[in-house]
């Protein structure tokens, strides 16, 4: 039997956050990886933080520093709006940028 993983996935929305709709890109994010059958019974932490530096950083810390999660996907705080900063806060924690796993992502989707 393999080792189990843990996954975050970290879902960045103003709207989420409040409670204005419903998250749906973390839970398919979540089926995706389930349906995929590449991790044997991977443990899953979902989170919804709003469209802010701090909050977004300071959840990829605790996850990666404090918590030691295996690997974390975000979803949403892409766009163009002025508040839509989760890549930059994305970069301001990383200590490595792998761009191809993104692109495969897109790819295989």
């Amino acid at each position: 039997m393999s080792a189990s993983y843990t996954i975050g996935i970290l879902t960045v929305s103003d709207r989420c956050f409040r409670g204005e709709t419903q998250d749906e890109s973390g839970p398919y994010l979540r089926r995706a990886i389930e349906e995929s059958r590449k991790l044997n019974n991977p443990v899953f932490v979902l989170k919804c933080v709003p469209d802010e530096c701090s909050e977004i950083e300071g959840t990829l810390k605790e996850w990666a520093d404090v918590r030691k999660l295996d690997a974390v996907f975000t979803t949403g705080g892409t766009g163009f709006a002025p508040r839509d900063v989760t890549p930059e806060a994305t970069r301001n924690v990383i200590e490595k940028e792998a761009p191809a796993i993104p692109s495969a992502i897109l790819y295989q989707s």
